[in-house]
């Protein structure tokens, strides 16, 4: 398990980079995965993350957690140790 840590779109990506590079150098060890719902957030973090220092330690997916069985899924298989949720959205 690694550090998950979930933006909603691009504006929370955004919020999220200066966290996710503190992260990065306090637990090099420690895997990040960001999640999104959106594809201007993915396109954003995999532009902000594609350099090749983060080659191995970033790794971006979609999570959308009003599907339960999906969310489920993603914990079962990511099994965060630290989650950081940059904000909500639910309707």
């Amino acid at each position: 398990g690694g550090i998950w840590l979930h933006a909603v779109s691009v504006g929370e990506s955004i919020a999220a980079a200066p966290l996710i590079r503190e992260l990065l150098a306090r637990y090099p060890h420690m895997p990040i995965t960001i999640t999104c719902m959106t594809p201007t957030g993915s396109e954003r973090i995999q532009a902000m993350f594609a350099a090749p220092e983060y080659a191995g330690r970033v790794q971006h997916c979609y999570l959308p957690y009003d599907l339960p069985w999906a969310a489920a899924r993603f914990l079962d298989r990511v099994q965060p140790r630290l989650a950081v949720i940059m904000e909500t959205e639910l309707w």
